[in-house]
């Protein structure tokens, strides 16, 4: 096994967690950006993502769980889990 498929393992199995603030009547401030993905991922894993790797659908613009792209190589892309969670 690769080195790149052991990280991609490693991310598609992390429990990544991002916290955003939340205001007083349920809603996100902003959305969830890219920096706070690979922030997130960092400290879940130890792992160093290239933030232009990312690929998301859509903006997240709510607390849930998603699913983000990160192209590896080429030919390797790991489907991340992430939470977006208040940060209360």
């Amino acid at each position: 096994m690769c080195i790149r498929d052991r990280i991609k393992t490693k991310l598609e199995k992390a429990n990544v967690i991002v916290k955003v603030k939340i205001g007083s009547t349920g809603t996100m401030f902003g959305s969830v950006t890219d920096k706070a993905i690979v922030a997130a991922i960092k400290s879940a894993t130890g792992e160093t993502v290239d933030r232009h790797k990312i690929k998301m659908d859509k903006h997240i613009k709510k607390v849930g769980k998603y699913t983000v792209k990160i192209a590896l190589e080429s030919q390797v892309v790991a489907n991340v889990p992430i939470s977006v969670v208040s940060d209360k």
